[in-house]
């Protein structure tokens, strides 16, 4: 008996999951969390709740915010969302390929790094081995990725969920208070219903990233049925 331990699903490969019993352990609360990321990092509580909404746990929350790529990924997120009402098709369609490009900054250094570290190594493998060493970059690369996308989609449905806190009029306070304007700004024309398909649309995009349909597809299929959602049908040009 194997006893793989791994903090997201989605960075590993679908064939070693899919002959796994998996065995999810529950994460601790927000308040927890939180005051895990500030003893690990300078960062307040509003940063802490963004960062640990976007990245899933405390660690994984440290990390994003040491990264400006990975928070201008989110901040990018929250921008587009909030032109979505005022964008026509084309306009979704470039912020979708922004966003690609977004997330794959973070990838240019390790790709770097791999390179380098496979030219050193040209002296002293076989063939065979450089190859294996290949293949194995290229799918960390790719897990990567993928976990950047979830980040990205983890950062849309936070703000929706605070959207939808705002139309529901519960009082609780939201996630993204950097970016209450903005909720404010949706959730003044938006109804209940129309959040929750938003946010299955998100939900749907996660799915779609899982079984490996293409990053760009997803973002443009999402986004557009996030402006549809919030009843700002897409206009054509």
């Amino acid at each position: 008996m194997f006893i793989l331990c791994g903090r997201v699903v989605d960075a590993m490969l679908p064939t070693i999951v899919s002959r796994c019993q998996q065995v999810p352990f529950r994460a601790g609360s927000t308040a927890s969390g939180v005051r895990a990321v500030m003893r690990s990092c300078p960062a307040t509580p509003d940063e802490a709740r963004v960062a640990l909404a976007v990245a899933g746990s405390p660690g994984r929350a440290v990390e994003y915010l040491s990264s400006t790529s990975r928070r201008q990924v989110r901040r990018l997120v929250v921008d587009t969302l909030d032109a979505l009402e005022r964008d026509d098709s084309w306009d979704v369609l470039l912020a979708a390929r922004q966003l690609v490009t977004a997330v794959s900054v973070p990838l240019a250094d390790l790709k770097q790094a791999q390179e380098d570290a496979l030219r050193e190594s040209q002296d002293f493998l076989t063939a065979g081995a450089l190859k294996q060493v290949a293949d194995a970059n290229k799918r960390e690369l790719t897990a990567r990725e993928r976990s950047g996308m979830m980040e990205a989609l983890a950062a849309a449905e936070s703000l929706l969920r605070d959207v939808l806190v705002r139309t529901e009029g519960t009082g609780e306070a939201i996630v993204n208070e950097d970016a209450a304007a903005v909720v404010d700004r949706i959730a003044a024309h938006v109804t209940t219903r129309s959040v929750m398909r938003a946010l299955d649309s998100v939900a749907r995009a996660a799915d779609d990233l899982t079984h490996n349909v293409s990053p760009q597809l997803t973002l443009e299929v999402m986004l557009l049925a996030i402006k549809e959602a919030l009843a700002c049908p897409p206009s054509s040009r």
